[in-house]
């Protein structure tokens, strides 16, 4: 990857746009370094105008001060939403939180261990047979997806238009075409998501499946609208089916790259969820964003309501205030307070799920293949938007004897 030149950071900082084609192959990790430790609270022309804080403490912050900085511009283009329950702020958001929670507790993400299993196994076992694979679209993609298939209950064939509902949330389309495509596949998912809602109301809504949980869900003492419920099922499906799948395929990527490493996880096992929290600080979801809606100071900046702000995670998951050696990945990292997940009272939902999902695959892929590596004459591509993500790997593998 290039490296953008510190003579040009001040330019680059005043204007800087994740969804700029000139950053999508760089390396920016220098660049978010300066940032943090420079301009800590920053200010790009980009978007319409954006704050960017990127120290741990100030993100933290922001995560644990709703009533100053609303969930109701989460991400890009920074306006205004409203995603049940992502785009509520307390104390209406509590409520559909806590109907949503037993459906992604631990023991929830427990119950998908033998389904998570079966299916890693039988993507692996095309890939032993290819003797390699792109990672992305042959494992990192399908495992997630069909986890979502099975709690869901959705009919398969129409997967692919959810995951491509699924990346618009962090990708957005590069051309007319694209949101013309975007916009009918949303079309199309809306309608399947009523006919699901229909369906089980007209059935009785008995079954585990999250729609009739849903169905069946109240909240402040009525039961859920349809809308409600198409909204939050597609909250829920642009959860599943995009940032798991960027995890797994950034570890992958690396542990390849970085084959002595790699084996260490071979050899012992135990150090994976240890090795898993510190791979979600090391390359987490690129930022999050916030909307200020009471006048505030951080660090003698006045910030007024109608502000955009930007969390830029990939600045303060490397911050020395907090990690020691950040720019290391250390399995037995003693203390990770990473905020992948965010904190306070949006923290995803999801995490339990996503962990559960990233051992399993890592766990029966090193178990078929201890030795892999990037095929030689290539080279992973990236995407830079909200998620720093790898789109795309070749990986050759060693099958275990």
């Amino acid at each position: 990857m290039n490296a953008i030149a510190e003579a040009d950071y001040e330019e680059r900082l005043a204007r800087f746009d994740l969804f700029d084609p000139d950053l999508q192959e760089a390396d920016l990790w220098p660049f978010f370094d300066w940032i943090r430790e420079n301009r800590p609270i920053a200010r790009t022309s980009a978007l319409e105008g954006v704050w960017i804080v990127s120290r741990y403490e100030d993100v933290l912050h922001v995560y644990q001060h709703p009533e100053i900085f609303s969930n109701r511009a989460v991400v890009w283009p920074f306006e205004e939403a409203s995603q049940l329950p992502l785009n509520l702020d307390p104390p209406q958001h509590n409520a559909f939180r806590h109907l949503l929670a037993p459906m992604f507790s631990p023991a929830s993400a427990r119950r998908m261990d033998q389904l998570l299993r079966e299916v890693a196994r039988e993507l692996i076992g095309t890939v032993r047979e290819k003797g390699g694979c792109e990672a992305v679209t042959e494992f990192a993609r399908p495992l997630p997806a069909k986890a979502f298939l099975s709690s869901f209950a959705v009919d398969p064939d129409l997967l692919p238009e959810m995951q491509r509902c699924a990346e618009s949330s962090f990708v957005l389309p590069e051309d007319e075409e694209g949101w013309r495509e975007l916009h009918a596949a949303t079309e199309s998912i809306n309608g399947y998501f009523r006919d699901i809602v229909t369906a089980r109301r007209r059935e009785g809504a008995t079954g585990e499946d999250v729609p009739s949980q849903l169905v069946r869900a109240t909240v402040e003492g009525r039961s859920l609208t349809d809308d409600e419920i198409v909204n939050m099922l597609n909250l829920l499906m642009a959860a599943s089916l995009d940032t798991t799948t960027s995890t797994l395929a950034n570890i992958l990527t690396w542990l390849a790259e970085n084959p002595d490493r790699r084996d260490e996880l071979v050899a012992d096992p135990s150090l994976l969820p240890d090795a898993i929290e510190e791979f979600l600080r090391y390359e987490p979801m690129l930022f999050n964003g916030r909307m200020v809606v009471q006048e505030t100071e951080l660090r003698g900046v006045t910030m007024r309501p109608g502000d955009r702000v930007m969390m830029l995670f990939s600045a303060a998951m490397r911050d020395p205030r907090v990690f020691d050696r950040p720019d290391e990945v250390l399995f037995d990292r003693e203390t990770n307070r990473h905020l992948t997940f965010g904190a306070g009272p949006h923290r995803c939902l999801g995490s339990h799920l996503a962990r559960y999902t990233l051992r399993v695959a890592l766990e029966e892929w090193h178990r078929a293949f201890p030795s892999y590596q990037v095929r030689p004459g290539t080279r992973p591509r990236r995407r830079l938007t909200m998620v720093m993500a790898v789109k795309g790997v070749d990986l050759v593998v060693d099958p275990a004897p």
